[in-house]
């Protein structure tokens, strides 16, 4: 997956969320559960100013089923990401 493209302080969040299912801080969990308005309330100034990148990592670069909704997110946590098995 290509992170290079995305704000480095959330970056490796991203990553430890996709790869290993670690649980995300709010804007990520807000974002990967495809929740439009808790994104935007949440992102920091670069993270804001990311979202169009954001996005097009997301539709282009990961597993579907780490995002969508709150339950596929809770669903990938409890998985273990993709080190765990997930898909």
């Amino acid at each position: 997956m290509e992170y290079a493209k995305l704000p480095a302080e959330t970056r490796r969040s991203a990553m430890l969320y996709i790869e290993h299912g670690q649980p995300p801080g709010g804007f990520l969990s807000a974002l990967f559960s495809n929740d439009l308005l808790g994104t935007y309330g949440k992102a920091d100034p670069d993270n804001r100013a990311a979202l169009a990148e954001w996005c097009q990592f997301i539709f282009n670069e990961t597993p579907h089923g780490c995002h969508g909704s709150a339950s596929k997110v809770r669903k990938w946590i409890e998985q273990g990401g993709l080190k765990g098995g997930a898909s």
